[in-house]
């Protein structure tokens, strides 16, 4: 009997709370993970991405909502919490998953690719609080997905860490701005995470090799841990908010591999998947 009463509460830890989590197309991705276990836990979910098939699939199993929706377009934004609350009268959590690795030192990189990387890892994140935070429930929590690029210099991914930098610090001031409400804001650092997104790197030896040996636990992190570190953020008994907690199997006690480390033609295959 008292088990049973435990798994009940666990079931239930969610129960009548609504999240978004905007960037969950890609199924077993960090984004289709946190959704999954915040319906398992209770929760109704509405996923966003800007590819239709995968959330429309993810929502069936969650039995929640299909948003199509950019992170990077204000507009598609507001939509997306708009239709968020016509549906289902109230949010709680909001949870931004979307971001993309752009490739290409400072003196270098184009200013097409500077602004792709900007807007998809930084502006993203301005336009979700923008357009979140007036209608979130008191006491409701934001999370971000940002990178450990943002502090453990990657060479390669200077525009695209710089983003995720300026992510990181948006966060500490959302997380003071929105105090008053009791709304917590964070974001989650991840190293390599194996995701789908993270198949060419994992799929090749050689860059395999050079991750994992930077990495104290000897692997990257799985997008299920990923879910379980961002369920403890957004929960109501959590006292964290303004703070950007790597989860990383330790990799940021070492460095992200270098370049001249790795064969040229493995990074140029699988460099812009590597997903941290």
């Amino acid at each position: 009997m008292p088990r049973a009463i435990f798994l009940k509460k666990e079931t239930s830890m969610f129960e009548g709370k609504v999240a978004i989590i905007l960037g969950a197309s890609a199924e077993g991705g960090s984004g289709w993970e946190i959704a999954t276990a915040l319906a398992d836990k209770g929760a109704r979910v509405a996923v966003a991405a800007r590819r239709e098939a995968g959330i429309s699939e993810l929502a069936r199993r969650t039995g929640g909502i299909a948003i199509k929706c950019d992170a990077a377009a204000d507009a598609d934004v507001k939509a997306l919490v708009d239709r968020t609350i016509s549906e289902f009268g109230r949010l709680d959590i909001a949870v931004l998953a979307a971001g993309s690795p752009v490739i290409g030192g400072i003196c270098e990189i184009g200013d097409d690719d500077l602004e792709r990387a900007t807007a998809i890892n930084y502006y993203s994140l301005v336009y979700f609080l923008r357009h979140v935070a007036p209608v979130m429930a008191d006491g409701g929590a934001v999370l971000a997905l940002t990178s450990l690029s943002a502090t453990q210099v990657s060479p390669g991914y200077a525009a695209y860490a710089a983003a995720k930098a300026a992510s990181q610090c948006a966060i500490r001031y959302a997380a003071i701005e929105l105090a008053p409400r009791g709304i917590r804001v964070n974001a989650i650092s991840p190293g390599l995470i194996e995701s789908p997104m993270a198949r060419a790197v994992i799929d090749i030896e050689a860059l395999r090799h050079a991750m994992y040996k930077e990495i104290p636990l000897g692997r990257g992190v799985l997008p299920t841990e990923i879910a379980a570190t961002a369920l403890s953020l957004v929960a109501e008994h959590s006292a964290i908010t303004g703070q950007s907690v790597v989860v990383d199997n330790g990799m940021s006690l070492r460095r992200p591999p270098f370049p001249e480390e790795i064969p040229a033609e493995a990074y140029q295959h699988g460099a812009t998947s590597a997903g941290y």
